[in-house]
């Protein structure tokens, strides 16, 4: 309903993270009733999801929400919070089958915005192949659209990994 406690688990310090966590930030920005009152970070995996829920709920048992910034957090976190019994949304990013495998089960991940492996190497193979034939690249990164993967259209969505 537009309202409610927000955690963000984020990752190791990569610009991948950190670009994730502006992002949503950025997203819920119009929302003011939407706060983030924890923060965690941990690795890439579902060990440091589990690590980062825990501490949060210990100080937090309030969240409405959890954002990881990627889906295998995701899953850590989700697995906390089916051992305590707690029915609270998580959004992932990845597009990685094992979220989405819970996003079509009914969650408690409920949405993860995808990356498409598969087109981040095409996309690195033309400007590989650019720069190798002489070319100058015009811009230093590229913008890959990514589609949010939900009840929806879970069915649907071919998921990678």
């Amino acid at each position: 309903d537009g309202r409610g406690s927000l955690a963000v688990v984020g990752g190791i310090p990569i610009t991948a993270n950190s670009d994730r966590i502006a992002g949503f930030l950025a997203a819920i920005a119009p929302h003011p009733q939407l706060t983030v009152i924890a923060t965690s970070y941990g690795e890439l995996d579902a060990p440091s999801g589990e690590r980062a829920a825990d501490e949060i709920l210990a100080t937090h048992p309030e969240i409405d929400g959890f954002f990881a910034s990627n889906d295998q957090i995701a899953i850590g976190i989700s697995r906390v919070l089916r051992s305590r019994g707690l029915v609270v949304p998580i959004v992932g990013v990845d597009g990685a089958s094992n979220a989405v495998e819970q996003i079509r089960a009914g969650g408690p991940i409920i949405a993860t915005a995808t990356q498409d492996p598969a087109a981040l190497v095409r996309a690195a193979m033309e400007i590989g192949s650019a720069l190798h034939g002489g070319a100058r690249v015009a811009r230093p990164s590229r913008y890959l659209v990514p589609r949010l993967i939900d009840a929806r259209n879970a069915m649907e969505y071919q998921p990678w990994g």
